[in-house]
Formats: C-alpha cells, structure tokens, sequence
C-alpha cells in the first residue's frame, strides 16, 4: 500500500489525541456498494458533482449517510496510483465520513485526508470537528469515489 509514497503525515489530532491509525473507529455496520466512475477525479473540482461537495461540513455528509472510510480512501488511492501514476487529492481534502476517533475532551472528530503534491506524494491524515467548514474540503461521494 506504500510503495509510491513517502513517509505519512499525520496530523495532531490524527495521531496524538486521535490514537493515529489503531484509534479509528469505522462505520461498516452494513454491506455497502460503491460505484467507481470510469473518468477519473483526481481532484474534488474535477467533477461537478463532487465539486459541489466542496466548503460543506461534514456534519452534512454524515447526515445524509455518507459512509466513506479511511480504508476505503486508502484502497481508492491506491488503485488510483497504480492506473495513473497519480495520486488522489492533490488540491483540497476529502472528509472521511465514515471513519472518527475520540477527542481527550469527549466526542468525535471525523477523518479527512488528501495526498501533499509539494511533499512528494505524501499521505496526510488528520482530523477534524464534524462541524469545521472549509472552502478545501469536500467529500467523494459513495456513488461517485473517482
């Protein structure tokens, strides 16, 4: 799964408070289908639907049931790297709704992820309160991954 990366970053809240990979707590109560369109996305603004779900938090997408996770993103990568060459993510960030870890505080933060071009292809995984709103965020819809 690493090979055309460097080393992950991990934000703060990610790793420290979050617990890092082994604090994530997954939503796959049900088995779900996800349709992978045949042109690519390699950015959220590269397709309008997805553009769309840019500066939305991700209370929204949780509400509407969007179940995306961290191991799904990271299987999507890395199909995606290996028809492309490419990597997923490299303008914006992807909320992860479907993944979450603990905050020392109580509740939850939710996942997000994107790949730092200017890092060298760089995982990054960090997280965030459902209720963050950003203008570089959105969420790859489970009817349209990539």
């Amino acid at each position: 799964m690493t090979d055309g990366y460097v080393k992950t970053y991990e934000g703060d809240d990610f790793n420290k408070e979050g617990g890092s990979f082994k604090g994530v707590i997954e939503k796959t109560d049900k088995t779900r289908i996800v349709l992978l369109h045949s042109k690519n996305a390699q950015n959220l603004a590269d397709r309008p639907e997805l553009a769309e779900t840019k500066g939305k938090t991700a209370e929204v997408f949780i509400k509407v049931g969007e179940k995306l996770t961290l191991t799904d993103y990271l299987i999507f990568q890395k199909q995606f790297f290996e028809a492309t060459g490419k990597h997923l993510d490299e303008e914006g960030y992807t909320w992860l709704p479907g993944s979450t870890v603990k905050k020392d505080s109580g509740g939850i933060r939710v996942v997000r992820a994107d790949c730092d071009s200017h890092g060298g292809g760089r995982l990054s995984v960090d997280a965030d309160d459902a209720d963050r709103l950003s203008s570089h965020m959105g969420c790859r819809l489970s009817r349209s991954f990539y």
